[in-house]
């Protein structure tokens, strides 16, 4: 949760005074638990953890609840990305211990089910803007940053940029996603094996991929080129997407085209993949006005 406004701030925001300076009076964003329940009156009054001078960003908790391990940055500035560490913070006591801290940005913690190891996703050293990325598992049960001992680094991902989405139950992989031509891939990364398995590919898109506590089954939004975006889930070992929310429904959808992958070689070879979207209603072989919108990059997708 960011830091509140000051009283300026809440007086220029009732007198519509709206403007900002970008980048100044930043607001760091803290760590907090929040009970279930409510207390005695009520109420359930959020507990903050982090105090330090550093914006808070992905985090995860050990299986036993004891401690969280997050990600942290400089400030919430954008291209403050490449100052991302990861520390973790005991609940009880809001000790604070720094876990990896190198040149390289480090993000996206995810302990595993026994507690002893976190898979973290670890940038370029030094880091670029043109980011790749890999997967290295650390220790957990360091007492400082001294002693954290040599992360093990996994093999390289196709797209080097995976998203983690979580271990199976036994520890034996961790599941991530990233981008495959113009749709989401999902794999399973054997971590004694060091080996990448695909589990699906598709034209859909994938985010906010999650896997539960049993290691049996995925959450996330998908959407395509007519679908928007909603809460599905799917079994680890088969993939088969099944919606369950329809947060979309009153949406009056307006009739949109056919949306197909196309494939074609550029003048050095390379294989490019694009989307072409027809006309509503349109017939085979009807001549109608085409526009090339060009996606940049050289990171992302359209």
């Amino acid at each position: 949760m960011a830091d509140p406004k000051s009283e300026e701030e809440e007086k220029n925001d009732k007198a519509k005074n709206d403007f900002r300076w970008v980048d100044e009076n930043l607001k760091m964003s803290r760590l907090y638990v929040l009970a279930i329940q409510k207390d005695t009156n009520g109420k359930r009054e959020p507990r903050k953890l982090t105090t330090g001078n550093y914006n808070v960003e992905a985090f995860d908790w050990s299986a036993d609840s004891s401690r969280i391990a997050f990600s942290h940055t400089k400030t919430p500035v954008a291209n403050d990305w490449t100052t991302s560490d990861v520390s973790i913070i005991e609940v009880a006591t809001m000790k604070v211990t720094a876990l990896a801290n190198s040149p390289a940005a480090e993000t996206s913690p995810i302990y595993s089910p026994d507690g002893n190891s976190i898979a973290i996703l670890v940038s370029d050293n030094p880091p670029r803007w043109a980011q790749t990325g890999v997967i290295q598992i650390f220790a957990s049960n360091a007492t400082n940053a001294t002693n954290v001992g040599q992360p093990k680094s996994l093999v390289a991902s196709y797209d080097g940029q995976p998203d983690i989405a979580g271990w199976s139950a036994d520890g034996r992989r961790i599941y991530f996603s990233e981008a495959k031509g113009t749709g989401t891939q999902v794999y399973a990364l054997d971590v004694a094996a060091n080996r990448i398995e695909e589990i699906k590919a598709s034209t859909a898109v994938y985010t906010a991929i999650a896997i539960n506590r049993s290691g049996k089954t995925f959450g996330f939004v998908r959407q395509t080129p007519d679908t928007p975006g909603d809460a599905y889930v799917a079994s680890v070992s088969d993939f088969t997407p099944v919606q369950i929310s329809r947060v979309n429904t009153d949406l009056k959808m307006p009739a949109v085209g056919r949306t197909e992958v196309i494939r074609w070689k550029a003048k050095d070879g390379k294989e490019i993949e694009g989307l072409l979207t027809y006309p509503v209603g349109y017939q085979t072989g009807q001549r109608v006005p085409l526009i090339l919108n060009i996606h940049g990059g050289p990171t992302g997708v359209f």
